[in-house]
Parts: C-alpha cells; sequence; structure tokens
C-alpha cells in the first residue's frame, strides 16, 4: 500500500466517523451495526468487553 492509498483510507474513515457520530444513538447504532457492540448497546467480548457466561457469575 501506498501513501496516496493510505491518504485515502484516513480520509474515508474519517468522513464515515463524522457522517456516524453526529448523535449517542446514531454513534451506537453505527456500531453495533459495524459488529462492535451487542444489540444491547455493550462492548463485545472480542474487543475487551465481557463474555455473556462472565456477566451471568458476577450477578
Amino acid at each position: 500500500m501506498d501513501k496516496e492509498q493510505r491518504q485515502a483510507i484516513k480520509e474515508m474513515l474519517a468522513k464515515r466517523s463524522n457522517a456516524n457520530t453526529q448523535s449517542k444513538k446514531q454513534a451506537t447504532d453505527w456500531l453495533i451495526n459495524e459488529g462492535l457492540l451487542t444489540a444491547k448497546g455493550q462492548l463485545r467480548a472480542q474487543y475487551g468487553g465481557e463474555e455473556e457466561a462472565e456477566k451471568t457469575k458476577k450477578k
């Protein structure tokens, strides 16, 4: 990947980020759709969130 391609990717990511973070709800919906958050809005385990089994143990 050359410098121009990296710059184009950075610009595309910045544009998507700006477009999808105008409100908390919009940002949360975007992160759920991208697969980073669960439907309940919690961080998925593979990204540092707790496993469902761990949450159940703590209750």
